[in-house]
């Protein structure tokens, strides 16, 4: 059995085993007391460059994730939260070495290893390409179509970008240490596109006073769910049928449209 499989399946052995206990709850009306009840303060951690989603702004945590969690696991299920964001590749560390107790990302192989992500998704992502707007290979890039097209092109992005490394690991990529840096390498000519998420990557651009000079190019690398992704030993794991549950009503009731239309 390969080790993503495992991942999976012991992931979903946890998760049948959460509902059970959920459901035994809920038989004798326990569950709301049980959460009011609960004192530990769950440490969330973001990556401090992801506009709109996370970055911190005036040394403060701003975006759509932490609102979205705040309103979720303090509001709706009475838990206590810390928010802080870092550089994403030390967001991940914190999780994977249980000094936090989870982050909302891409459940990828690697982070299957050390977490577990709520079977509920959080938003829907797109991993796109970016490229200058004056580079004489604009029409060239602008016919890529399939990651195999990508084998003759110079790609960039940034340190801790999981998605990135799990879709285009195998190509040969330059990593600047954030998104920033990452355009400001494209446009001094470093690599010919950078890859990143398509929401973020246009907030970058316009930060950077780049509209009209950096292009999302029609690729589309890959599109995927984001979740919640819980460290294993994090005792937040035994919430996950409860956050399953409060998303979906945060869907219902229109919560999480508002909160990305805000950002």
């Amino acid at each position: 059995m390969s080790p993503l499989m495992a991942n999976l399946n012991q992931t979903g052995t946890q998760r049948r085993h959460m509902l059970a206990g959920l459901a035994a709850l809920l038989a004798i009306g326990r569950v709301p007391t049980a959460l009011a009840q609960d004192n530990t303060l769950f440490r969330l951690v973001y990556a401090d460059t992801f506009a709109p989603f996370s970055y911190v702004d005036n040394s403060r945590l701003r975006g759509t994730l932490p609102a979205l969690l705040q309103e979720l696991l303090s509001r709706r299920l009475k838990l206590l939260v810390d928010h802080s964001a870092y550089p994403w590749a030390r967001a991940q560390a914190l999780v994977k070495t249980a000094a936090a107790d989870a982050f909302v990302t891409v459940p990828t192989p690697e982070r299957l290893q050390y977490a577990i992500p709520t079977f509920e998704p959080v938003v829907q992502l797109r991993l796109a390409l970016f490229a200058r707007a004056d580079t004489p290979r604009l029409s060239e890039l602008q016919k890529l179509r399939n990651i195999s097209d990508l084998t003759q092109q110079s790609l960039g992005s940034y340190i801790g970008h999981g998605w990135v490394q799990n879709k285009l690991g195998h190509l040969p990529l330059q990593y600047a240490t954030d998104r920033n840096t990452a355009l400001r390498m494209l446009m001094a000519n470093r690599f010919d596109a950078m890859a990143d998420v398509a929401t973020s990557g246009l907030k970058g651009i316009k930060a950077l006073g780049l509209e009209g000079r950096v292009v999302e190019l029609p690729m589309v690398i890959d599109v995927s769910d984001v979740h919640l992704c819980i460290g294993k030993t994090s005792p937040l794991l035994r919430y996950s049928s409860a956050i399953d549950e409060a998303m979906r009503s945060m869907k219902t009731d229109g919560t999480i449209a508002r909160l990305l239309a805000l950002n």
